[in-house]
């Protein structure tokens, strides 16, 4: 046996086989496959009162958070004009507004991009220029964040989610 030491395998042959078969993990989907958002509001409508998503001692059913995505959908399509493949950032602390953010931006064919709020002024608006995205999703916390150089919207005063929050108090 000639071959130099990086070409030889430490892996015994049923180790690998064993390996192999651990890794194969394809999965046959439904045809036509159907994009994430299409598969949330199916189950918004099937289980309209189940819990979708929790944090902490918030909560949402699917019904709560389709009502909420499909609000700020139409804010981004109809305010903002947001276009499919577009590039839409959301700088907001983890909470039930990132998700619906996550899924508005999902809705309306948008490229999500995350911006942390723990970083710099000067770091999140180079993220902005970089990406070339023409709006930043916001919330009360992250407000101070971005100046007038950079579209961004409030979701709160979108969503009225404090509203929702003093209701589920009760």
């Amino acid at each position: 046996m000639n071959k130099p030491i990086y070409e030889l395998s430490i892996i015994l042959s049923n180790e690998q086989y064993l390996m192999q078969s651990l890794n194969n993990t394809q999965i046959s989907f439904p045809s036509p496959v159907t994009c994430i958002h299409h598969e949330f509001v199916y189950q918004g409508m099937k289980n309209p009162q189940k819990l979708a998503v929790e944090l902490d001692e918030q909560s949402l059913t699917y019904c709560e958070l389709l009502y909420y995505v499909q609000v700020l959908s139409l804010a981004l399509l109809n305010d903002y004009h947001v276009l499919p493949g577009e590039i839409v950032c959301q700088c907001v602390e983890r909470s039930l507004l990132m998700v619906i953010g996550i899924m508005g931006i999902e809705m309306v064919g948008g490229v999500y991009c995350p911006l942390s709020p723990r970083d710099p002024q000067h770091r999140l608006y180079a993220l902005t220029q970089q990406t070339q995205s023409r709006l930043v999703l916001i919330h009360h916390l992250t407000k101070t964040k971005f100046n007038g150089d950079i579209v961004s919207l409030d979701m709160d005063s979108i969503l009225s989610i404090n509203k929702l929050n003093t209701n589920m108090d009760y």
